[in-house]
């Protein structure tokens, strides 16, 4: 792997930042320099993508109560028009530069990250799978699913999907 350019910076951080930085380094470990460069990177993406969206951080039980309160047909709607408003604000594009299965897979990875669930794509019988593991609730399993069924759609690409209490498996048909 090529070494990346980079440049020299100071900081200063507080005692107790430093040690819960340091803790995580251990924990993971890496350097601290490492969990630095990643929080950054994730928070600097995160601010640049999921910003034109408006992103609200709740708790998993307050998001779970509120969509188990909702008809099934309700959160498909509700799914469908996430959907669109993110197609509307090109953030696929603004991810990797076009709008394709990749650039749709780099924007879930970001949601991932941005609300606190879990991202895994694989294969199985020379297909792509992705996992979605949240703990959340089947309804918002469902609106997941929906949204993201519906992104795949604007380019053609087929998925099916199955979801539970705490994921949602989306299968690609190519």
């Amino acid at each position: 792997m090529p070494k990346k350019d980079t440049t020299s910076k100071t900081f200063r951080l507080d005692r107790s930042e430093f040690d819960i930085l340091a803790r995580e380094a251990r924990e993971r470990n890496v350097s601290p320099n490492e969990v630095v460069n990643e929080l950054i990177a994730q928070d600097l993406d995160r601010e640049h993508f999921l910003r034109p969206i408006k992103t609200l951080r709740v708790s998993s039980l307050m998001l779970k109560l509120i969509t188990e309160a909702v008809p099934d047909e309700k959160i498909i709607e509700i799914g469908e028009r996430l959907a669109d408003d993110t197609l509307q604000k090109n953030l696929p594009f603004e991810v990797a530069g076009e709008l394709s299965q990749e650039s749709i897979l780099k924007t879930m990875k970001y949601f991932a990250g941005a609300h606190s669930y879990e991202y895994t794509a694989t294969e199985h019988e020379g297909k792509k799978v992705v996992i979605l593991a949240h703990y959340v609730g089947r309804s918002y399993s469902l609106l997941c699913a929906t949204y993201w069924k519906a992104l795949f759609a604007t380019i053609g690409e087929k998925v099916s999907f199955s979801i539970d209490d705490s994921a949602v498996v989306l299968k690609f048909e190519k």
